[in-house]
């Protein structure tokens, strides 16, 4: 995570009344001596009072490369005063390059993109803007509906990408200058350039439909966000020409038009009001032009001054790749509701497997072990659907077992944690306390194997099994899918959660079982507890959470840090 000048502000209790009226005052310290020259950013004619002293400690704050906690109610000023700051912080001094906000929900995310637009309104130069989502909201494909039901937009999308890129590689007869407009060119190192512009202008061309025999554009085409592209509806398979043999691969145009425009974008910033672009606009401006909208975005954050997107950007490995390349000393980042932050941040990263679905996982298999077993043209039936995937009825049978057995750990587990805790519950479970409950694992300050792994270990339910569960999951489910089997299947994705708990290591991931206080009289319960918690297994990873202040590599500043999942690390 970056951290210089990181700040993070939270909506806390309102004092003493409702949001209507004037606005409470942001609770801050006396101000720090500071010039006003932030005054020229400020989006509005006079700041509140105490929101003037918030932008000058915030301000001070990013100077000194440190953080800041501010919390205040809604109406306080909070989002104005960090890209007031913030906009100083770029502009008047040499320490930062961009902002960089992200929040938790699209509510606040608009706000910051409203207020920038208002703080831009009274700039001669304005702060070049831009919202981020993700992309499946992007994907003129898949948000058309052109996608196999069983593939995801993601995965989907980077299977064309991959196949399209095949297709433009440079075969070293052209110069490597774009073939297509820009109006953000991306900067490419001729040595490093593997691909020919001419070959994408070649592909996206190849996907057009033949403007004499249609009506109308929009008619023949693909069209999403209410505007029309220059492709046919369908997927395109490459030209006989550009494939190699006798395979055709399906490619995206979109794709293939970014590649002849050198990797640039045919959008800019000019394109929102006051130079701040969200979906709405460089979306229908993407398609328009017939380049992909997710690399138009990318594009375009490279060189935004300002960038709006949610937590998972920053903190969700898997998207936070997009941001990888403005991630430095040079950015200055705005946590939005900051109080979420630590427990939003630890779902991300965590893995919830719960005892019911373990269960579901067990009868999947089950059901499909007593196909065998009714008859020998069932069991030959079963066992030719499972060898497509190379998974033996064996393989089945053994993960049937396990999570059978695992269903028993985890009820002797808990039970045995309860009787330690509250002696008597099994007379009166209305005893135990009526808040969710956590029994770790492992000791959190010693770095060793966690209870149930070392309980598998000894059953000899080794890593290659739990490795293995995912891959017989999924050939269940194929299985349960192909004989026409009545059942919604979840095994393939308890397997896949069984081998991350295998596989993450014991210094960054902590593992424990999390019981939900969810109290059910009438829930048909296998043990007492499980008519006032809910088990399931969790794995997190709690190194983001687990520093406090005393720690030597925090930068200086001020913060504060106050949620539950604290407490949590910290026992």
């Amino acid at each position: 995570m970056v951290t210089s000048g990181t700040i993070s502000a939270s909506n806390g209790p309102e004092p003493g009344g409702s949001n209507t009226g004037t606005p409470n005052p942001v609770t801050m310290r006396e101000p720090a001596s500071e010039s006003e020259g932030w005054r020229p950013y400020f989006g509005f004619d006079e700041p509140y009072a105490n929101q003037a002293d918030a932008i000058e400690r915030l301000i001070e704050t990013g100077k000194s490369r440190g953080f800041l906690a501010m919390e205040g109610p809604c109406g306080t000023g909070k989002t104005m005063a960090a890209l007031t700051a913030g906009a100083y912080l770029v502009r008047d001094t040499d320490r930062y390059e961009r902002i960089v906000v992200v929040t938790p929900v699209k509510q606040q995310l608009q706000q910051f993109v409203d207020d920038l637009r208002t703080l831009n309104g009274g700039l001669d130069d304005p702060f070049d803007g831009i919202s981020l989502v993700g992309k499946r909201d992007l994907c003129p494909y898949g948000r058309e509906g052109k996608f196999p039901d069983d593939a995801s937009t993601h995965d989907r999308c980077e299977d064309l990408r991959e196949a399209t890129a095949r297709l433009v590689e440079n075969d070293g007869r052209g110069d490597g200058a774009a073939v297509g407009d820009t109006a953000i060119r991306s900067e490419v190192d001729e040595e490093d350039q593997w691909w020919d512009p001419r070959l994408g202008r070649d592909l996206a061309a190849a996907a057009r439909p033949d403007a004499a025999s249609q009506r109308t554009l929009g008619e023949e085409t693909l069209a999403t966000a209410s505007t029309a592209s220059p492709y046919r509806r369908s997927q395109p398979a490459a030209p006989e020409s550009m494939a190699e043999g006798d395979d055709e691969p399906l490619y995206c145009p979109f794709e293939a038009d970014w590649y002849a425009r050198n990797k640039g974008s045919p959008v800019d910033f000019s394109a929102g009001p006051n130079n701040v672009v969200t979906i709405d606009d460089y979306l229908p401006a993407a398609v328009e032009r017939g380049t992909c909208p997710h690399r138009v975005m990318s594009v375009m954050l490279e060189e935004a001054d300002v960038v709006v997107g949610n937590y998972n950007h920053l903190f969700d490995p898997n998207s936070r790749p997009l941001l990888s390349a403005i991630l430095d000393e040079g950015t200055f980042v705005v946590v939005d509701e900051a109080h979420r932050l630590e427990e939003r941040v630890r779902d991300l990263l965590s893995d919830r497997l719960g005892k019911q679905s373990i269960t579901q996982a067990r009868n999947d298999c089950d059901l499909l072990v007593q196909r065998a077993q009714q008859t020998a043209d069932h069991k030959e039936q079963v066992r030719e659907v499972l060898s497509a995937r190379e998974v033996p009825l064996d393989a089945v049978d053994r993960a049937r077992k396990f999570y059978a057995d695992l269903e028993r750990w985890i009820d002797d587990r808990v039970e045995t944690f309860l009787d330690g805790e509250h002696p008597g519950w099994r007379a009166d479970p209305a005893m135990l306390p009526e808040h969710d409950r956590e029994i770790p694992l492992r000791d959190p300050d010693t770095v060793e194997q966690d209870e149930l792994t070392e309980w598998a270990e000894s059953k000899g339910y080794d890593g290659q099994l739990w490795r293995s569960l995912g891959k017989i999951g999924a050939a269940v489910e194929d299985a349960i899918d192909q004989l026409g089997l009545t059942r919604q299947p979840v095994c393939a994705a308890v397997g896949a959660v069984c081998g991350h708990w295998w596989e993450r290591d014991h210094s960054t991931f902590l593992r424990e079982i999390e019981l939900e206080h969810s109290p059910d009289g009438r829930r048909a319960a296998d043990a007492d507890y499980e008519a006032v918690y809910t088990p399931g297994l969790l794995c997190y990873n709690w190194t983001c959470s687990r520093r406090s202040p005393a720690s030597t590599d925090w930068p200086s500043g001020h913060w504060t840090r106050t949620t539950r999942r604290t407490n949590r690390c910290a026992r």
